[in-house]
């Protein structure tokens, strides 16, 4: 009987342990891809204009599109 017990905790600790260690894990991760999307914005952002276009037609065209 006591054998039969301590394998239903040892299963029942091994599952709480399993669970728990995936939350933390996929928290990471989560927490590691909105940092990662915040930094993509934040140079999006900050990038410098992109220069004129070499080809003249495509050039006034982007100039129409800005006013």
């Amino acid at each position: 009987m006591t054998s039969t017990a301590s394998g239903i905790i040892l299963v029942a600790a091994f599952a709480i342990t399993f669970i728990i260690a995936r939350l933390i894990v996929k928290s990471r991760a989560a927490r590691a891809a909105a940092r990662a999307r915040e930094r993509i914005e934040f140079l999006r952002r900050n990038a410098p204009p992109p220069a004129p276009s070499k080809n003249k037609s495509k050039r006034r065209r982007e100039q129409r599109m800005r006013g």
